[in-house]
Order: C-alpha cells, then sequence, then structure tokens
C-alpha cells in the first residue's frame, strides 16, 4: 500500500509540474495572472492528494478489517458510488 501511495504522490506532483509549465507557456497574460491560475492549480492538486489519500485510507481498512465477504463487497460498492 506505501508503494501505491507513493506511486500516486508521484503522479499527482507530475502532473502539477506539467500543468503549471504549460499554464506558463500558453499564456500571454500578466505575472499576476499567472500568479492566480497557479494558484488555482495548486489548490487543485492539493484537493486530488486529500481525495486520493482518503480513498486509500478506506481501501487500507477494508483489505485490514476483518469482514466478511458480503460486507467488503457492500463496502466496495460504496467506494465505486463515489
Amino acid at each position: 500500500m506505501e508503494e501505491l501511495m507513493g506511486f500516486l504522490v508521484v503522479l499527482v506532483i507530475a502532473t502539477t509540474i506539467y500543468k503549471i509549465t504549460s499554464l506558463k507557456h500558453s499564456k500571454k497574460g500578466s505575472s499576476k495572472e499567472f500568479k492566480h491560475m497557479l494558484a488555482e492549480e495548486l489548490v487543485d492538486r492539493d484537493d486530488k492528494a486529500n481525495a486520493l489519500e482518503e480513498r486509500l485510507r478506506v481501501v487500507e481498512k477494508i483489505v485490514t478489517d476483518n469482514h466478511t465477504s458480503s460486507v467488503l463487497s457492500d463496502e466496495i460498492d460504496n467506494l465505486k458510488e463515489k
């Protein structure tokens, strides 16, 4: 699970760097506009990272708790609905 978490963190960081670079080179607006877009992108990145961490915690709980197969199936279905 820790390997998966590390991979997800690297993926989020790489995506953020790519988006920042794209924004910087594609927009010819002012520095103030770029800073605003950068701040929005960083907030979006943080939201995605938090959501991934929460989902991973749920998966870890499902895997480590002693559940019957029907309870496990119900929890997986609940995750899919989110």
